[in-house]
């Protein structure tokens, strides 16, 4: 059984097209550039004129079809998304280097429980934003427990944009009948984001956070973030964790959840990506100001509640400014 370099063209074509949102409720579709990979060749400088939400997509799907080497950006598309600046500032949550430097004081160490699409966004959202503001070493130290890998039909999701070597860990393992795309690792997927740690490190856990394993970290100096399973919630419900939720155009930070939060339940299959990664870039800002604060919370207390079709659907002067 050989090992070689995946067409993705095909690969795109027949599976990821199907579990791509058909449109967006924003006036651009990053489904767009998809499509003019099917019709034939498309130079660098045209891809970069599409008007897409996710860097992978411009980057790294480019890069992967037509062998072109990838560049990483100092700032992700997105941060530059016009709706996203104007959210930040209408809600309050532009992070401040003020927020970041409270943050440092308070010398906090967090876990994070599961690195998918949500925590993916978040970490490389809350990395980006320290550097443009020269703040680094944000906590004390930075742990993460992760077990699964990632499929190539799911790393739209996926707002960082994967440099380096990444992209060479999806390849074929090729039989006589059926080739299967070999996925990657999550836990390789770390680089950048380890500055977020004063340590310059993220201790990582390939064994899923169980009862038994908890004690490789102290609850007392950690907080716990992300969207695990239900199982993994309710083992969290005594500790300081922060479960962040998101479904269709939803998205939500709930302290403790003692119960199933309305956004319990991950969304899979087909999804609105430039929805989803705006919401998670007001999550990232929502939760910098939540730690900045310092402030104690409650049990099942929701911090963040945040509907963009909602939004999109009660501001149509405001969109109107923001898109022309």
């Amino acid at each position: 059984m050989s090992r070689t370099t995946v067409d993705l063209k095909g690969y795109l074509e027949n599976e990821l097209r199907m579990r791509y949102s058909p449109g967006s409720i924003l006036p651009y579709n990053d489904n767009e550039i998809i499509h003019e990979f099917f019709k034939g060749p498309i130079s660098a400088e045209k891809a970069k004129t599409f008007k897409v939400m996710n860097p992978n997509i411009q980057m790294m799907a480019y890069s992967l079809i037509k062998h072109i080497p990838l560049r990483r950006n100092s700032t992700p598309e997105s941060l530059d998304n016009p709706l996203t600046q104007h959210l930040l500032d209408e809600l309050g949550l532009r992070p401040t280097a003020e927020d970041f430097q409270k943050i440092r004081e308070r010398k906090l160490k967090m876990c994070v429980v599961g690195y998918g699409g949500a925590m993916v966004n978040m970490l490389y959202n809350m990395y980006t934003w320290a550097m443009e503001l020269s703040e680094t070493g944000i906590f004390e130290k930075v742990a993460i427990y992760e077990k699964d890998t990632i499929d190539f039909s799911n790393l739209m999701r996926m707002g960082k944009p994967l440099g380096g070597s990444y992209h060479s860990g999806f390849t074929n393992d090729y039989d006589e009948e059926v080739p299967t795309l070999k996925t990657l690792k999550k836990l390789n997927m770390f680089d950048i984001e380890k500055e977020l740690s004063a340590e310059r490190v993220m201790i990582k856990f390939s064994k899923w956070l169980q009862a038994d394993s908890a004690a490789l970290i102290d609850s007392k100096d950690y907080f716990f973030v992300g969207a695990p399973t239900l199982e993994t919630r309710n083992m969290l419900s005594d500790k300081k964790f922060f479960f962040l939720g998101h479904s269709n155009y939803e998205v939500d930070i709930t302290y403790s959840p003692q119960g199933i939060s309305s956004l319990a339940v991950e969304t899979y299959g087909t999804i609105d990506i430039p929805v989803l990664l705006i919401n998670l870039q007001l999550a990232t800002a929502a939760f910098i100001k939540i730690l900045a604060s310092g402030e104690e919370h409650q049990p099942d207390e929701r911090l963040l509640d945040f509907d963009l079709k909602e939004w999109v659907e009660n501001n149509p002067e405001k969109m109107e400014a923001i898109y022309g």
